[in-house]
């Protein structure tokens, strides 16, 4: 009996376990590798100034790098052993039955191509779901607001083809959601800055009639927090402590500030990008990092104490639901 371990290469492992690395090896595994490459391509660049053009097509894969790249650092992400974060570039090469990178440099272009078929034997079911494929390009458009990409697919009956690029980032987001719903703003707070190496964009809005369904949405560097967490929380404690120290201040003590009726026609779009956050949950449902609800805490309650104190009307088109003099105050 052989009793010596038996070690295999990242490569190898891959192979024999590409649902692992991939979620499934269906059209949702080369969905997560597009995405995983897009995602890997700015982290290694360190920019979100980048143009990607993918297109689908009976031979195989394109994809293309449309910026002034260096290829080098493509070559060296298909090759370095060393690699731990980000292996996107390495789960491909193991999984390409071709694979053939073209330095736009060296014929008077920009950008960095790679053509790639992925392994047959591997990927027996390389139906792609385009619509979901064009789900998680614009989710990753709008988390990187200086991407722009551009997707074309010749292997259905008819052509798709789709550019995505959000400059205003998550805030197109709040703008469709308010337009969406019934009933008009008549409290607006917007955020977009750096605290230390920690990058935030916040809006945060009621609408002017009591509609008893709140509408979050949060999301940390290319993923969507379902579950809200340090973020969420931390922009709801800026708020809530905002309005209690005006409340207590301006002396209305028929106002009574409680937390849960915070919810109710509240639309909150927030995202925040920095290194090292600390997701929780199986499937990175929620952010823990402290220092994210800390600080968002310390944003919002400047940004509304201000605007409470701006103007008594403002404030109290925000503060009429928790006078309990009002009817409609005690409804929830």
């Amino acid at each position: 009996m052989n009793d010596e371990i038996q070690t295999i290469t990242f490569e190898e492992s891959v192979q024999l376990r590409p649902g692992m690395y991939l979620g499934s090896t269906d059209g949702i595994g080369i969905i997560n590798l597009i995405s995983g490459l897009i995602k890997e391509c700015i982290f290694i660049y360190k920019t979100d100034q980048l143009f990607f053009s993918i297109e689908f097509g009976g031979d195989g894969i394109s994809f293309q790098i449309n910026s002034d790249v260096d290829a080098s650092v493509i070559l060296q992400q298909l090759s370095d052993k060393h690699w731990k974060d980000k292996v996107y570039f390495r789960i491909l090469s193991a999984l390409a039955e071709h694979l053939e990178i073209v330095d736009g440099t060296k014929l008077s272009t920009s950008g960095v191509t790679i053509n790639f078929q992925l392994n047959k034997a591997i990927f027996k079911d390389m139906s792609l779901d385009y619509q979901h494929l064009t789900e998680e390009l614009i989710l990753l458009a709008l988390l990187n607001r200086g991407t722009e990409i551009l997707i074309k697919d010749t292997t259905q009956k008819h052509i798709n083809q789709n550019y995505f690029n959000f400059p205003n980032g998550i805030f197109y987001l709040y703008e469709r959601i308010k337009k969406d719903n019934l009933g008009a703003t008549s409290f607006e707070i917007f955020y977009e800055g750096q605290m230390k190496e920690i990058k935030y964009q916040i809006a945060l809005a009621y609408r002017n009639a009591w509609y008893p369904t709140p509408t979050v949405l949060s999301f940390a560097n290319d993923t969507q927090t379902k579950n809200g967490g340090a973020l969420v929380g931390g922009v709801l404690d800026g708020l809530i402590l905002a309005c209690r120290r005006y409340v207590k201040s301006n002396l209305l003590s028929n106002h009574k500030i409680k937390r849960k009726k915070f919810y109710n026609g509240l639309i909150m779009v927030c995202s925040v990008r920095g290194d090292n956050l600390l997701f929780e949950g199986s499937f990175k449902e929620s952010i823990g990092t402290l220092e994210v609800r800390k600080q968002a805490k310390e944003i919002i309650y400047n940004l509304v104490y201000n605007y409470l104190n701006s103007d008594k009307d403002k404030a109290e088109k925000l503060l009429w639901r928790f006078d309990e003099t009002q009817l409609g105050s005690n409804m929830f």
